[in-house]
């Protein structure tokens, strides 16, 4: 099928953009060129444009189909139009749309791996998304399940420290509803850190209602 490319004459009115997000997204769709160059561009679409469409939702769907298709280079680039969401528009629904699609795709493909930039190490690919998620959407539920599920690849990692400071935030935001989380992080301290006085600190905090009040209630008495 024809390619459509956005470079010449670029369109003029949200009508054309309209029709040129639907084309791209039916090509995709019917012959799997994966041709997605069409809104690599939509920066530079005009204003009123952005007004009457909403490009970074074109993206999601053109992704959508992508994604679906069994090869490589069309995962790539579904993966891709993914982080330009992400990144182009943060804090908005799409971005968060974006990134549950990418914590998706990326948990079924666990040997996706990347650059972690607090690590400095390579690590699976979620892990980068469970921190734009909680970066970008720190008070969500969403968030709240990326802390905790980021706090268990980095304990499983032996970063124990990182472990605690993903489980602080969590503790501190989740208040009584996870009396569990103040106890984790209690062990955690003790038997790992081997920080006795942040250890205490955490026991302290363990509520009553937890199932573990009586026993951390115990280990703070410990001498």
């Amino acid at each position: 099928g024809a390619r459509f490319a956005l470079r010449s004459p670029q369109p003029a009115r949200m009508d054309e953009w309209v029709n040129l997000a639907h084309a791209a997204n039916l090509q995709v769709r019917v012959d799997g060129s994966a041709n997605w160059d069409i809104m690599k561009g939509s920066e530079s679409a005009p204003p009123e444009s952005k007004r009457g469409i909403d490009v970074s939702l074109k993206k999601l769907e053109i992704q959508d189909a992508l994604v679906t298709m069994d090869n490589q280079a069309s995962q790539l680039q579904a993966r891709q139009l993914m982080n330009d969401v992400a990144r182009d528009y943060p804090g908005s629904p799409n971005a968060q749309l974006a990134l549950q699609m990418k914590l998706e795709h990326e948990t079924d493909r666990k040997n996706l791996r990347d650059l972690d930039p607090v690590l400095k190490v390579q690590v699976p690919a979620v892990m980068l998304t469970l921190r734009q998620i909680i970066e970008q959407f720190p008070d969500s539920p969403q968030a709240m399940a990326a802390r905790n599920r980021l706090a268990i690849m980095l304990e499983d990692m032996d970063r124990y420290k990182e472990t605690a400071e993903v489980l602080e935030d969590l503790a501190a935001r989740a208040g009584d509803t996870n009396p569990e989380l103040w106890f984790r992080l209690g062990e955690l301290y003790d038997r790992r850190l081997r920080n006795p006085e942040k250890a205490r600190e955490s026991y302290g905090k363990v509520p009553q209602s937890s199932p573990r009040y009586q026993e951390a209630q115990r280990r703070l008495k410990r001498k």
